[in-house]
């Protein structure tokens, strides 16, 4: 039986295996049909959907599984936090550290101002 391209990524999104939304195809192409009575209308398609998404609600309802890849992504962020604050800590520790015990240059001597200029008359020996 052929199925809607559709139906993987509804199956997805309701989380049901391919294999059980086929099936769930299946059934609501059989209710279509008692339906409507006519295969191939264009209200025999929107029956045989319709019933299609009702099954796979109630399927969803019934495996009802947590989403554990979030709870699981979640605790995990959760348990490295800590790690990641006591990073930063030692990194500026040790920034203040290495600042606080690297030898320091020797010190520059005071800048001697220059002397004025005397104000002295030239003497010359003329």
């Amino acid at each position: 039986m052929k199925t809607p391209k559709i139906l993987p990524w509804l199956a997805r999104k309701h989380g049901v295996s391919e294999a059980r939304a086929t099936k769930l195809w299946a059934d609501s192409v059989r209710y279509a049909t008692d339906k409507t009575g006519w295969v191939g209308t264009s209200d025999y398609w929107k029956a045989a959907m319709d019933r299609l998404i009702e099954l796979l609600e109630a399927e969803a309802g019934r495996s009802c599984q947590p989403p554990l890849s979030t709870l699981v992504r979640i605790q995990t962020r959760l348990g490295i936090l800590p790690l990641i604050a006591w990073h930063g800590v030692l990194l500026v520790g040790s920034a203040s550290w290495s600042r606080l015990t690297a030898p320091q240059p020797p010190a520059r001597p005071p800048r001697r101002r220059p002397r004025p200029l005397s104000r002295t008359p030239c003497t010359s020996g003329v």
